[in-house]
């Protein structure tokens, strides 16, 4: 490997960095004006790769894992339940959470009973067609101005999330699992936020309630603590009532 003098140096890299009127500033003794947007860039571009690691390595295959083992718990759940007032519930919850399987890729069969929900929210989902009724979300007998609307252009992969097919899958399942929300306005929204709190709280093998902790916590410090009531919090409501 040969030596290169300063003046070498800067005349072969002459034609490959443009810094603008005058172009170098770094051998004219002229100061350069760096300005704080680049500095920002850079931690962007930190905090994009650090969280692109993070998903790939920890985040699906703990997502994987927790919707595997909650599309077994709401089957069970929904066969236990059938022939009752939370039937309904309990199926809109098992379709609910199979859907988050197929975005996943999970390998868990999608239960015959669910199947049309489940279906119908999927076709929607990978259409991003836009504003329209979320099967699994509204009901016959729904009053009018409870129908819940999804945009499902919102599942169109954006960002990092481009960057593969499994990054895709998780951008899809996560979308549906934060955007999907559970109004206290609505009964059966509620039944069916206290059946998954109840599936999370009684199954301990696998350790649901941790795993989900643990993405909880997670998020929360990467992005910011979330606004809308958890099922970490719906939990510790369960468990307090009267505080």
């Amino acid at each position: 490997m040969s030596l290169l003098t300063v003046e070498e140096y800067a005349h072969k890299i002459k034609h490959h960095i443009e810094l603008g009127e005058p172009k170098w500033t770094r051998y004219g003794d002229v100061p350069a004006f760096i300005t704080t947007d680049s500095i920002f860039h850079v931690y962007h571009l930190v905090f994009d790769k650090m969280l692109r690691d993070l998903e790939r390595d920890i985040f699906i295959p703990m997502l994987r894992e927790l919707t595997s083992s909650l599309i077994a718990a709401n089957k069970a759940q929904y066969d236990q339940l059938v022939g009752t007032p939370l039937e309904e519930a309990a199926l809109r919850n098992l379709a609910f959470f199979s859907v988050a399987g197929s975005l996943l890729q999970t390998g868990d069969p999608v239960p015959d009973e669910a199947r049309e929900l489940a279906d119908a929210e999927l076709a929607l989902i990978m259409a991003t067609s836009g504003v329209e009724y979320s099967p699994i979300f509204n009901y016959e007998g729904q009053p009018a101005d409870m129908c819940y609307i999804e945009d499902y252009s919102q599942y169109i992969p954006r960002g990092h999330y481009t960057l593969g097919p499994e990054l895709e899958m998780y951008f899809r399942a996560m979308m549906w699992y934060g955007r999907m929300n559970y109004r206290l306005k609505d009964s059966m929204e509620v039944q069916r936020a206290l059946l998954i709190t109840k599936a999370l709280r009684e199954n301990t093998t696998p350790p649901f309630y941790l795993l989900l902790r643990t993405l909880f916590v997670w998020r929360s410090v990467l992005f910011r603590k979330q606004s809308k009531l958890q099922a970490v919090q719906k939990r510790w409501k369960w468990e307090n009532p009267f505080i």
